[in-house]
Parts: C-alpha cells; structure tokens; sequence
C-alpha cells in the first residue's frame, strides 16, 4: 500500500486544539451550521472516516510506504494561519503514525513536495509503487511456499462459491464511497 500524503483520521481534532481558544470563539460565533461539518479538501467527512478507522483499529503486516509532504505548510495552508509551524509538525508525527501501523511500514518525505506529491515529485510515487510490487511479489512466492495447504483451502473456497472474502480495507473503502 502507498499512502501519499494521506489524510489521518485524528488530524482535524489534533488541529483544533492547536487554535487558542479566544480565536476558536470568534470562529465559531461567525460560523453556519454547514461550516461545523469537518471535511477535507476533497470534500471528505472526517468524523465518518475516523468512526470507521477507529472500529477498524487497521494494524498489519502488509508492504507500506508512507508519502509525506516535505515542505512545511504556509500561512494560507491552515484555516489560524499563526497555527501553520504546529499543524505540519503535528501533521508529520501523523504521518508517522500511519507508517507505524503495519510492521512493515516506512516513511518517505519529499523534500521538494507539497501535498501534491504526485504532481511535485512524480518519480517517488512511481518508485514507491514499484518498491510495495516488488516486495509483494517477493512476500507472496515465499508464503505460497511456506503455507501451500492454506492458499489451497482459500483457492478451492473461492471456486466453490465464487465469493472472496472483503478485505477491510475494500469495506472501508465502499462504505466511505456509498456515503450520499
């Protein structure tokens, strides 16, 4: 799995509790009901993502690179611009986070990269593809070998029935998709 630069389930609270409190006030009298809805920048509801991750407790032993911006976020990047230093150092610990949630996790920072690492610095998308490929294939003719009767019993469950059991993360997907 390649995460780049992705989203943190507790990012939007962590943040929140950067804004001092008097400026928080004087956000909050001037805000629409529509404004107190926490969503990404594409338009995702975070309170529903981090419900689902948080009953997911996702931990694995899976291929992980983790994609990190490498240059700091700018006053007009963060809603209290005086908060932007704090919000991608808070952001970075973040993003160590998601790498430590497989054992086999690692983190890359695009120096030259804002969020948009795969317009900034395409070649470490590409790479870090290749890399979770290449370990995946790796990974895989070793288990096939080590494991032959346990493939076997899930091959034969699949030809039977036709059905593949969902991974979590195809169930987290389709339900943050399904979502009107």
């Amino acid at each position: 799995m390649v995460l780049i630069d992705s989203a943190h389930e507790d990012e939007p609270d962590c943040a929140l509790a950067l804004i001092p409190s008097e400026t928080l006030k004087a956000i909050l009298k001037q805000a629409k009901p529509g404004d107190l809805v926490v969503q990404t920048a594409e338009r995702i509801d975070n309170g529903s993502v981090r419900a689902l991750m948080n009953a997911l407790n996702w931990h694995g032993d899976i291929p992980l690179i983790v994609l990190t911006q490498g240059l700091p976020y700018g006053p007009d990047m963060v809603a209290v611009p005086s908060i932007a230093p704090e919000a991608y150092q808070l952001h970075l610990a973040l993003q160590r986070d998601l790498m430590r949630r497989s054992s086999r996790g690692r983190q890359v920072i695009a120096k030259k990269s804002g969020h948009a690492i795969h317009q900034d610095q395409p070649e470490l998308v590409i790479d870090a593809i290749r890399q979770v490929i290449n370990e995946v294939k790796t990974t895989g003719r070793r288990r096939k070998q080590s494991h032959p009767s346990r493939h076997g019993r899930h091959n034969k469950r699949v030809q039977r029935t036709g059905i593949r059991r969902a991974s979590h993360r195809q169930l987290a997907h389709d339900a943050v998709v399904a979502r009107p």
